[in-house]
């Protein structure tokens, strides 16, 4: 009976001990930093989970991509997250106003670009060949960032060419699309045959399954994507942390690899 109580409690000693290391070493949803963020950035932050990971081991990263718009509903409408990455500053500071984000919480982190694509076999070749009658334009829906970007983009151009151009491109959209990376599939497919996108979508992995139409600087959009570190948060320091490495020279290098331009 003693032996029996003995080896019981070397038994049960060892299970505390291994039981301890497993929580120490295993994230569980109680230490996972969620981040809710631009669909357009979904392929760039791959990079950024690898190398957060390697300097915070006990922090794991949770990731919800939508259009910015829509994701700053979910948080209006009670979603939980600690970190909101936005393709432009509208839905950051619509969360600031209704108290969701800290005035002194937020700001730009990063920058894109928008690019015309077009499909290898399509007919359009130049920024002029979108007002040509027949062609088929996919464009980002009007409410989502993209979109809005891609509405002064098409104000510049009409001023630059004339002509209606901006009212012979819109007539010539077939479909506005929920993100920018369903137009630069379907655009890949032959479904259209050009679309307005942000460079960072097609950089780099569709660089040779698109034709690319550069916009000129003069005439191109800017779009500065904003952070912000929501109040109702469970794990702000975290957030903190992440938003460091974003802004840091090292994420700024990893953002320009895939295609973003550096803040100003």
């Amino acid at each position: 009976m003693l032996k029996s109580n003995r080896f019981f409690s070397v038994a049960l000693v060892l299970i505390l001990i291994l039981s301890a290391c497993t929580s120490q070493s295993t994230p569980t949803s109680s230490n996972t930093l969620s981040i809710m963020a631009a669909t357009s950035l979904s392929e760039c932050m791959k990079s950024f989970e690898k190398r957060f990971s390697k300097t915070n081991t006990d922090t794991a990263l949770s990731f919800s991509f939508a259009p910015s718009q829509q994701l700053a509903q979910q948080i209006l409408q009670g979603a939980s997250a600690d970190l909101f990455l936005s393709a432009d500053a509208e839905p950051v500071q619509q969360l600031v106003e209704k108290g969701f984000i800290h005035p002194d919480e937020h700001g730009e982190f990063i920058a894109n670009r928008l690019l015309v694509i077009a499909h290898l076999h399509s007919p359009v070749v130049r920024l002029l060949d979108l007002t040509k009658p027949g062609v088929k334009i996919l464009l980002a829906s009007p409410e989502s960032p993209a979109g809005k970007y891609t509405r002064q983009l098409l104000d510049k151009l009409d001023r630059e060419f004339g002509e209606n151009y901006k009212e012979k491109v819109l007539k010539n959209v077939v479909s506005y699309e929920s993100t920018v990376r369903s137009v630069v599939t379907k655009v890949e497919l032959g479904e259209a045959d050009a679309g307005i996108v942000y460079q960072s979508d097609i950089y780099p992995s569709y660089t040779d399954k698109v034709r690319q139409i550069l916009i000129p600087d003069s005439i191109n959009i800017t779009a500065a994507y904003h952070y912000g570190i929501l109040k109702t948060g469970s794990r702000q320091g975290d957030a903190r942390n992440f938003v460091e490495l974003l802004l840091s020279s090292e994420g700024q290098d990893l953002f320009q690899q895939c295609g973003f331009l550096p803040i100003q």
